[in-house]
């Protein structure tokens, strides 16, 4: 194994083991039913957790919290671990799915510093946004973008992916904007913010994710090598998202006594899309022998 490959094992394992920690402290703070009335400077009267890591934050966004920690314990910390062994024995569809994972937590560990109210966990959610970065770029340099797009076949669902992406930033925009501009149009504060600081997880759609799938989809119908890098690990991302949204919702809904069904079917619609073309992309991965060009 290559330095490259140790220091990419090495980061993996850190992150798996500190967000395992993270996550289980995150739902038993959770699962602390404890919380005191708050009034914001808003005048709005929030119910905030009193105990655990998650205390002095909405207890609605507390219930959240604890559905995003659920999907990256149960499926999240198992598949980034399950695709490093692969990916370290030489396989380039390990290494594309390391890759999104990879992604998967640096989005989750940003939005955690930067969403929940400050306590001991913050220079570990630092480290495990900062650090998977850091194996990302490594994972890409030894894939190789070229290599990447060499090995794609014409099997490939290229444009299928393509549209996904757009469709995912479309959803994005219509969802967030769709709430967030007639709020400032009238000179309110949106309805979603409920007692938070600012849109943390819209701020981070808008300026993150949504361009970085259009970006992916544009690259993809011209053929462009780094259509095929973004759109390997943005569909990896988009699947891991939608499944820890899901597992968010039914928590929050749960808490609040009524079931959120149309966020939970149009997530679990988005899952289910993106794994098939995500499984799609993994088939059309030709051997390394191969001398195709894409």
């Amino acid at each position: 194994m290559n330095g490259r490959k140790t220091m990419i094992t090495l980061i993996v394992l850190f992150t798996a083991v500190s967000a395992g920690m993270a996550c289980v402290a995150g739902i038993r703070s959770g699962m602390d039913s404890r919380t005191f009335a708050f009034v914001t400077p808003r005048g709005e009267t929030l119910e905030l957790q009193s105990e655990g890591i998650y205390r002095y934050n909405p207890r609605w966004f507390v219930a959240e919290g604890i559905g995003w920690d659920i999907a990256t314990l149960v499926v999240g910390i198992p598949v980034l671990l399950v695709s490093l062994v692969v990916f370290i024995r030489g396989s380039l569809r390990g290494g594309v799915v390391l890759g999104g994972m990879l992604a998967y937590f640096a989005y989750q560990y940003l939005m955690y510093v930067t969403g929940w109210t400050y306590n001991n966990f913050f220079l570990l959610y630092v480290a495990l946004y900062s650090l998977p970065i850091v194996a990302l770029i490594l994972v890409v340099q030894e894939i190789g973008i070229d290599t990447l797009a060499r090995r794609v076949s014409e099997k490939s669902p290229r444009k299928g992916l393509a549209g996904f992406m757009f469709f995912s930033a479309g959803l994005l925009l219509l969802m967030w904007l769709g709430k967030i501009v007639p709020a400032l149009i009238r000179g309110e504060t949106p309805e979603m913010l409920r007692g938070v600081n600012t849109l943390i997880a819209q701020a981070l759609d808008l300026g993150i994710i949504v361009p970085f799938t259009l970006a992916a989809g544009i690259l993809l119908l011209r053929r462009n090598a780094w259509g095929y890098l973004l759109a390997s690990v943005g569909i990896v991302k988009l699947v891991m998202m939608a499944l820890a949204i899901i597992a968010m919702v039914v928590v929050r809904s749960m808490a609040q006594g009524a079931m959120s069904w149309p966020e939970i079917i149009i997530f679990a619609v988005i899952a289910l899309v993106g794994t098939s073309f995500l499984v799609a992309l993994l088939r059309s991965l030709e051997p390394q022998n191969s001398k195709r060009a894409v």
